[in-house]
């Protein structure tokens, strides 16, 4: 009997140690990917500076944290989709690929949603 508890306390920790090193192997990959796309954004060239922007979420668009799957707006047009963003440099890139810098938020967006602003890195 202390043969098959002991062997099963060994699986289990086995199994446990198992499971945490995937884990760290799939938090490791995810975050070199990650670098890697914001290196890649940080790079790119700029097609415009938006100024006056506010972000919209088109009909039927999923929610999800950030500002993923949405769109950003300006008097002028807007653009589409937004997939990925880098706070730091105020960038986003877009489903179609461009790469847009993001100057001054339009006043009243700003005000009302000064929290996403934070959140995003973007106040």
């Amino acid at each position: 009997m202390t043969t098959a508890t002991t062997s099963s306390v060994l699986d289990r920790t086995t199994l446990k140690f198992q499971i945490e090193h995937l884990e760290h192997e799939i938090e490791s990959g995810w975050a070199d990917e990650r670098a890697q796309q914001i290196q890649h954004l940080r790079k790119a060239p700029i097609k415009q500076r938006l100024e006056g922007w506010w972000l919209a979420r088109l009909p039927g668009t999923p929610v999800t944290p950030g500002i993923v799957g949405w769109i950003v707006r300006t008097h002028a047009g807007q653009t589409s989709s937004v997939v990925d963003i880098d706070a730091e440099t105020r960038r986003i890139r877009t489903r179609s690929g461009s790469v847009y810098e993001l100057g001054i938020p339009e006043s009243l967006f700003a005000r009302r949603n000064a929290q996403l602003l934070r959140e995003l890195g973007l106040r």
